[in-house]
């Protein structure tokens, strides 16, 4: 606030101490920011090694013959879980990766409600409680209108994709009878059947996508206009200064972020 007062004032001196305060504050946050992403990565490592350790030693460990005592061979006739070893490699990396920014991005979004909901409450009651409310519609109607239709298509994309690459697979392991029976136009054919349900699939998607970004991009567009809008009159009335309006809109779209 101070250093954007300044800078309205013309007040070269509290400008430039604004100017070295904020350079200090990057400093110092650079290497707790570096050593956070080291540790975040380090987690994921080895969570994601122990849960793909974790599943391939329950689906290979067998104690026996049949189907009852070989969990790779069960599903194999069963067909219970779609192509397990896409699950155990690929899947268990994206879900680690997807609950970590969760709870990351959970705990990070309530940190910064936590701290900033005070400072917008300093300025006035009305702005906290409108942008908690601005901020609360936009998340409903991302996760109810939204959420499900991109988590179905998404689904539906890498279960595909995994089928799509099993056929591949299978002719490569079955090379000598595929070309004893003259296969290749079956498979060829096969191939091209589920590589048209997959772009399907994939165009689905990027509708979807396209809708949510418009919304969300539009959504956070409006936070520009909104601090002012509600800090503006306040400063025209001479009751708060300049910076309190650049502090307001920095508040907003942290919250908002």
């Amino acid at each position: 606030k101070q250093f954007m007062t300044a800078l309205q004032s013309k007040d070269a001196e509290g400008f430039y101490h604004g100017l070295w305060m904020v350079g200090f504050v990057i400093a110092s946050i650079s290497p707790i920011i570096g050593l956070h992403e080291y540790s975040a990565g380090v987690f994921k490592v080895m969570w994601r090694s122990s849960l793909t350790k974790r599943l391939a030693k329950a689906y290979l460990s067998g104690s026996g013959t049949g189907q009852d005592n070989n969990p790779f061979y069960k599903l194999t006739l069963t067909g219970e879980i779609d192509n397990p070893d896409q699950r155990i490699c690929d899947d268990v990396k994206d879900f680690v990766e997807v609950a970590f920014h969760l709870v990351q991005d959970s705990c990070s979004t309530l940190l910064n409600v936590a701290g900033f909901a005070g400072l917008l409450y300093s300025i006035s009651p009305s702005i906290c409680i409108g942008v908690l409310f601005y901020a609360l519609f936009g998340t409903i109607v991302a996760t109810l209108v939204f959420g499900p239709s991109i988590a179905r298509y998404q689904n539906l994309r890498v279960k595909q994709e995994a089928e799509l690459r099993y056929s591949l697979i299978r002719v490569r392991e079955n090379a000598e009878s595929v070309a004893f029976f003259r296969g290749g136009k079956a498979e060829w054919s096969k191939f091209s059947t589920l590589f048209s349900d997959l772009l399907a699939i994939s165009y689905k998607q990027v509708q979807v996508h396209t809708s949510y970004s418009v919304f969300n991009r539009t959504f956070h567009w409006a936070t520009f206009a909104a601090a002012p809008l509600m800090v503006g009159p306040s400063y025209l009335r001479g009751e708060v200064e300049f910076g309190v309006i650049g502090q307001a809109s920095m508040a907003f779209g942290t919250i908002l972020g």
